[in-house]
């Protein structure tokens, strides 16, 4: 009976991931013949077609373009590697439709994850589901009701979640599977193996795709490890180095 619950509860995640999706885009792909180049430009959220440019600069391998045929020779560009890197692996498979798939699949990182974090805070499944999708609608919700200037809920309503690219669609997954793992991990061996290494490549991945969730993450491993180990944290670190 258990595991057919959680059964359920991937086909309702995966439904709404579904739904979600479908509000995005059918109206695009019902009313306009576009390609889907143009498509994916003109449904781009906010300013995020600002970054598809740096994103075929890598694609190419072609690090320092400057978009200017009178500017030539910069060096190499920093590019946000860590938030353009599944983009590139779906990029070589799929090509620009990437970028629709992705999403959907981001949808649904979204609400499991968020799933995932209602069930450790020891709420039921029904409810969990149910905190994920609201959260992931928080944003259209003040919308709706017309708070988005407040400085609080404009803060919610750009930064917690939407389908902007690269941030906060991707950069915004690693941070809630960053929080979602702290939540997940064994207080007396937080300092495993894999652990460590798990933390490590999300902290990359951070690192190179939104600098401020990294120091954040550093902060809160910090704090977590003064917390756990007192005055014994450089005797555990050095057992665990």
């Amino acid at each position: 009976m258990i595991q057919q619950n959680k059964i359920n509860i991937n086909l309702l995640i995966f439904f709404f991931g579904i739904i979600f999706f479908i509000f995005k885009w059918y109206l695009s792909f019902l009313n306009f013949e576009e390609n889907i180049n143009v498509r994916i430009i003109f449904e781009s959220v906010s300013d995020g077609y600002y970054y598809f440019p740096s994103f075929k600069a890598l694609t190419n391998f072609d690090l320092n373009n400057s978009f200017d045929p009178s500017v030539e020779n910069l060096g190499n560009l920093t590019i946000t590697i860590g938030a353009f890197v599944l983009h590139f692996v779906f990029y070589l498979i799929f090509s620009e439709w990437s970028f629709v798939i992705l999403e959907l699949l981001f949808i649904i990182f979204f609400l499991i994850i968020f799933y995932n974090i209602s069930r450790l805070l020891e709420f039921g499944r029904i409810q969990s589901l149910a905190i994920s999708i609201i959260l992931f609608n928080l944003p259209n919700f003040i919308e709706i009701l017309n708070q988005g200037r407040l400085e609080y809920f404009s803060v919610i309503v750009s930064n917690f979640y939407s389908f902007r690219f690269p941030r906060p669609l991707v950069t915004n997954i690693f941070f809630f599977l960053f929080i979602l793992l702290i939540l997940r991990v064994d207080r007396k061996r937080v300092l495993t193996q894999k652990n460590s290494l798990i933390f490590g490549i999300i902290s990359g991945f951070s690192f190179t795709s939104h600098l401020h969730f990294f120091v954040l993450e550093q902060l809160f491993i910090i704090f977590s490890l003064l917390y756990i180990f007192k005055i014994q944290i450089i005797k555990n670190l050095k057992n665990n180095i």
